[in-house]
């Protein structure tokens, strides 16, 4: 099993890769945040893509660009997600309250404490977030990333 990394949809230039919610240069933080090597030859940021594609699932709330976030829309879109256990990463903190969820960065907790799956919340890995430029901030990234593959690990199938 993979942990369920999830972003808030593609920018509005990313729609011709929303078959691929995290890729390019957000692919690379995340992989590099987890100590991830690439995967393959690719001169380009394919071979980080490929490499978090590999480790993780990776979905959107949303699958087309939305000029406007809507809190409503996301909290349906979260609704209707299926899930299997797995660990999930919320990055950004929309995407944390779309699921109900309101702890702080870096915190894994159940979203239900009864039988929900384990999830924490990270900074979106994009280069308009600058809380990724410090280095306490970066380490409890990975960190989190890393407890994210352990713990799916240990999920049965």
């Amino acid at each position: 099993m993979k942990p369920l990394l999830i972003g808030e949809g593609p920018s509005e230039t990313g729609e011709v890769y929303k078959d691929f919610p995290l890729s390019g240069r957000p692919a690379r933080v995340l992989c590099e945040l987890a100590g991830i090597p690439p995967d393959g030859n690719d001169p380009g940021y394919g071979k980080w893509t490929w490499a978090l594609y590999d480790r993780f699932e990776v979905i959107n709330l949303f699958y087309l660009h939305q000029p406007r976030w809507s809190a409503p829309e996301a909290r349906d879109a979260a609704l209707n997600l299926e899930r299997t256990g797995e660990p999930l990463v919320f990055l950004g903190r929309r995407v944390a309250a779309a699921f109900g969820w309101e702890r702080e960065f870096g915190v894994f907790g159940n979203l239900d404490p009864e039988q929900g799956p384990v999830a924490v919340v990270i900074p979106h890995p994009s280069g308009l977030n600058r809380k990724l430029n410090d280095e306490v901030v970066r380490e409890m990234c990975g960190g989190a990333l890393r407890e994210a593959l352990r713990m799916a690990a240990e999920v049965p199938a």
